[in-house]
């Protein structure tokens, strides 16, 4: 028989066979503590399995600090709001590798001159060498400039320049860029890197890949890497790390004496839903005060997205399509149509001017020339429910309109326009 000891087959000594039989009595004794002591409460049963067409996300409430932040807001109509910023990121055996492209596409500039390059290179702070590569991999056609730096060139770009370069790339309609760039507050950089799960060498890529952008830090590179990468599994986490956004939980506190008639007008849209208020007036007359997730006082469709990815195979609905469907009782896939988009909020829809926005509120984000480029429902006090983009890598979640924004543009160059459904009173 093989020990530890040094020496096989040495024979055990009368003073340590009686400090065994000491340790195995307690041994044993500790073991059958355990064996008839009470278990631990198991947790109630999980939330029913999401509708089909829905992916599934790990639970929010397995996410280790630093991961989650909670806040407390100021009351409003909506009542006491405490928010919890957590990650949010899709269970692996739904995670589509195809959504990591292994192909680096040209970077296009529309109405980029030979001069107008020049001036960029000139104000990105590009070393000579830098400038003769990136001039070396230009052509120029149609009156669009386009560059195809190799992937030396890209992962040794300084971040200004890269800034510079994508910062412009992420101003064209359409382009791939935006979905492909995750953007992140700068303290948060380290944690998504290392939830990654990637190899070391990939991690360090990440870091190196990121850049400047407005009040956060962004990485667009996803296509060299998921051409970097050797196997399905790597391909698969970049895919993970890329749709693991900051999401929030809203939770509303109640207690005794709150205006409970009023918090439940807010969160029915001014229409006080009949199953809302005898729930906060049940839950506001225990002594001890209650703690209430938002998502039990949100409509039922919503409450079904909530937190969930689009699943391969899924119609590519985006911003648009979440914002008008928001409080339906079917999901109206004809909103998958611009045209149709536009004729709702036409026919259906009233600028909300000079009133504080409500529950169910379309929120528009504007461009610099007015444009629509992004479409959310309001919450409350700076919570809007939103998917950013039709990919499969977005989820639905609740965000910071602050942090949407400047997905969607440069500080203090997205305009803001609230409309509401036209058969909804304003909130007392």
């Amino acid at each position: 028989m093989t020990t530890g000891n040094k020496a096989e087959g040495t024979a055990i000594r009368p003073g340590i066979r009686v400090v065994l039989a000491i340790a195995i009595g307690i041994g044993l004794g500790v073991l059958g503590m355990l064996l008839v002591s009470p278990r631990p409460t198991a947790p109630g049963p999980r939330d029913p399995e999401p509708p089909r067409g829905l992916a599934v996300a790990d639970d929010p409430t397995e996410s280790p600090l630093p991961a989650s932040r909670e806040v407390a807001l100021l009351a409003g109509p909506w009542g006491r709001l405490r928010v919890l910023s957590f990650w949010l990121k899709p269970r692996s055996e739904f995670v589509d590798t195809s959504q990591c492209p292994t192909d680096n596409p040209p970077w296009e500039f529309p109405g980029l001159s030979p001069e107008g390059l020049e001036s960029l290179l000139r104000q990105s702070g590009a070393d000579e060498t830098t400038r003769q590569q990136l001039r070396a991999s230009a052509r120029f056609q149609d009156g669009t400039c386009l560059l195809r730096p190799g992937p030396y060139v890209i992962m040794h770009l300084a971040p200004p320049v890269r800034a510079a370069f994508y910062r412009r790339l992420l101003e064209v309609p359409e382009s791939p860029w935006q979905e492909w760039t995750i953007r992140l507050d700068p303290s948060d950089l380290q944690d998504w890197v290392d939830r990654s799960g990637l190899p070391e060498p990939a991690r360090e890529a990440m870091h190196r890949l990121a850049y400047p952008l407005g009040d956060k830090v962004a990485i667009s590179d996803l296509p060299l890497l998921c051409g970097k990468a050797v196997t399905t599994e790597e391909r698969r986490q970049l895919v993970g790390a890329w749709s693991t956004n900051r999401a929030l939980m809203v939770k509303l506190q109640l207690q005794p004496g709150d205006d409970v008639f009023s918090i439940a007008s807010y969160w029915s849209g001014g229409a006080l839903r009949k199953e809302i208020l005898p729930m906060l007036e049940s839950l506001a007359a225990l002594p001890q005060g209650v703690v209430v997730d938002i998502l039990h006082l949100l409509p039922a469709s919503t409450r079904s997205l909530l937190n969930r990815f689009p699943a391969p195979g899924d119609p590519p609905r985006n911003c648009f399509w979440t914002a008008f469907n928001f409080g339906k009782d079917f999901r109206d896939d004809s909103l998958l149509d611009a045209r149709k988009v536009q004729e709702s909020l036409d026919r259906h829809y009233r600028e909300v001017v000079n009133e504080a926005p409500g529950l169910g509120d379309l929120v528009l984000l504007t461009g610099r020339s007015g444009n629509v480029v992004h479409a959310a429902v309001q919450i409350a006090d700076g919570i809007v429910f939103t998917k950013n983009g039709e990919s499969l890598m977005q989820p639905w979640v609740l965000m910071w309109l602050r942090d949407v924004q400047s997905i969607y543009g440069k500080a203090g160059e997205t305009g803001l326009r609230y409309f509401r459904w036209a058969a909804v009173r304003a909130p007392r």
